[in-house]
């Protein structure tokens, strides 16, 4: 079995759907969940959230409520696309000498990369939660979770490493670069994926990063390459590995990021 059907096989044990690789599949569910005029409902409050909302994610898990069922069949529609990252994240972490006493992801949802990083690892690692949502059931219950806004986060976490999918929008990373600079250790390291689209915002992700202190191990960063098989096209999506021990001197270039 690959690392990534590993992956895939985790996350339906933890009652994700990654399966759901079409809109047809992800409605069929839906409606059998909730029946037709509930279904068609939801979506269509999801559809206002996505194209008016500052923070979609936290808007769709409040909309949601306490049905944390309804929110993983939710989730799913992108959660093979999060698969693929985090297995393009392990195989980073395959290439760099760490051994993190404490792991946080920054919206990290139940936690679930957080429970395969601690399986990866095996070291027992003290993992911390981060993300503004109650709503979610734990992997596990030794997760620490910090239910808060990134801005408002002011333990002291001291993480050695810290990861990141899709925990923000590209256009707008400071609220969670600097969380991630305020709880990370010296020499730790930032494993981040954001949609970023084009080379402006890039550049401006950068800039953000660079004055916080962050530079990008740009050798050992990776882009993925996802096929979308319900929007017919193939999506690009950058891994960063971002260290606080390195100075960044220069602007680079999404091409400039190896392929992955």
């Amino acid at each position: 079995m690959s690392d990534l059907e590993h992956i895939k096989k985790k996350l339906r044990d933890y009652g994700f759907y990654p399966d759901f690789s079409t809109k047809s599949k992800y409605f069929t569910k839906l409606k059998s969940y909730l029946g037709l005029k509930q279904a068609n409902e939801l979506l269509d409050n999801i559809d206002i959230i996505i194209s008016s909302s500052e923070d979609p994610e936290h808007d769709i898990a409040h909309l949601v409520g306490q049905d944390s069922q309804l929110l993983k069949i939710i989730y799913s529609t992108g959660i093979v696309t999060s698969a693929c990252i985090f297995n393009s994240m392990l195989e980073i972490l395959d290439s760099i000498d760490i051994e993190p006493k404490v792991i946080s992801d920054l919206g990290g949802a139940n936690g679930w990369s957080l429970q395969l990083l601690d399986e990866y690892f095996e070291l027992n690692s003290k993992l911390v939660l981060i993300d503004y949502n109650p709503n979610w059931d734990l992997v596990n219950e030794n997760i620490t979770v910090i239910n808060s806004e990134y801005a408002h986060v002011t333990e002291k976490i001291n993480a050695d490493l810290i990861i990141s999918i899709f925990g923000i929008k590209a256009s707008e990373p400071e609220s969670l670069l600097k969380c991630a600079a305020n709880i990370l250790a010296n020499n730790g390291y930032l494993l981040i994926s954001l949609r970023i689209p084009d080379d402006s915002t890039f550049k401006s992700f950068q800039e953000t990063a660079i004055s916080l202190g962050f530079g990008i191990v740009l050798e050992k960063s990776k882009r993925v390459q996802y096929f979308n098989s319900s929007a017919m096209f193939i999506e690009t999506f950058p891994v960063l590995l971002i260290s606080n021990n390195i100075k960044q001197s220069e602007i680079f270039r999404l091409k400039d990021i190896q392929i992955d």
